[in-house]
């Protein structure tokens, strides 16, 4: 508690001089301002600030902007994977769920290109061959093989 009690004193006394450069010295002395404003802004940056704008959602970059205050833009949840939804849980993050675009046919085998999101769809007939040639072989959608 103390260590962020002086840090907004600092913050404050610094803000305190800008302004008082300004005002007093009609910004004449331009370089000045712009060097208390530099500190400042150093001042914020290399201060421990992560525990100040956390706001308890996973979804979200929590960071400090020294012009804005707290900020806490969207996450961005992607895997690089085109074949699932990309999702996010306050809660818990980023999530991938699996994108089911099955062809509910057993006489095929379903697949996506996680590059392209393509889907195809292999026909696996040919495995329903039963090295008997007596026999006609087949794969049927409901039933599978016969």
């Amino acid at each position: 508690m103390r260590a962020l009690m002086i840090h907004a004193m600092s913050v404050v006394w610094y803000l305190w001089l800008c302004c008082h450069l300004i005002y007093r010295h009609d910004v004449t002395d331009t370089m000045s301002v712009l060097k208390t404003l530099v500190i400042l802004c150093w001042y914020v940056e290399h201060t421990d600030n992560s525990d100040r704008c956390l706001d308890s959602d996973a979804c979200t970059v929590d960071s400090c902007d020294p012009v804005q205050g707290c900020i806490a833009p969207a996450k961005f949840c992607f895997d690089l994977n085109l074949c699932t939804n990309d999702l996010c849980d306050s809660g818990s993050g980023c999530h991938y769920e699996a994108i089911d675009r099955s062809d509910n046919n057993i006489c095929t085998t379903d697949s996506c290109e996680s590059s392209t999101g393509v889907w195809t769809y292999t026909d696996i007939s040919g495995d329903c061959f039963d090295n008997n040639f007596c026999t006609d072989d087949f794969c049927d959608p409901v039933l599978s093989c016969n």
